[in-house]
């Protein structure tokens, strides 16, 4: 099992920003390559997010996150970074981000941080 402290590594503060009707943030991989197979939930301020209105960015490819399955695991490489875009609106200030997935390779992770949103 990874320690929280270096999961919350993987988010990239100051990443929380709103456009139009979507807000988005990003985690950087800077761990090690793995696979999520499902992903249990994303939370903003402790209210949980529909999944379906997830989708991941990285690179040219887009995945949308009520997709990800053991039948279709997500590829984690080192180095990507990851833009999660939400669709829906967040009010100015601190929010608290929670996520938690489980991997091929370590299990569930699960970690939460605070970012603000300007």
């Amino acid at each position: 099992m990874i320690p929280k402290a270096m999961l919350k590594k993987l988010y990239v503060q100051g990443s929380l920003t709103q456009k139009g009707e979507e807000y988005s943030f990003q985690l950087l991989n800077n761990l090690y390559p793995g696979t999520v197979k499902e992903v249990e939930y994303l939370k903003i301020d402790g209210q949980e997010l529909d999944l379906n209105t997830i989708t991941i960015f990285v690179k040219e490819h887009e995945i949308a996150v009520a997709n990800i399955s053991k039948e279709n695991p997500f590829k984690l490489t080192k180095g990507d970074t990851f833009t999660f875009k939400v669709k829906g609106s967040l009010s100015v200030g601190t929010h608290t981000l929670s996520f938690s997935f489980k991997t091929i390779e370590a299990g569930k992770m699960a970690f939460d941080v605070e970012d603000k949103l300007e």
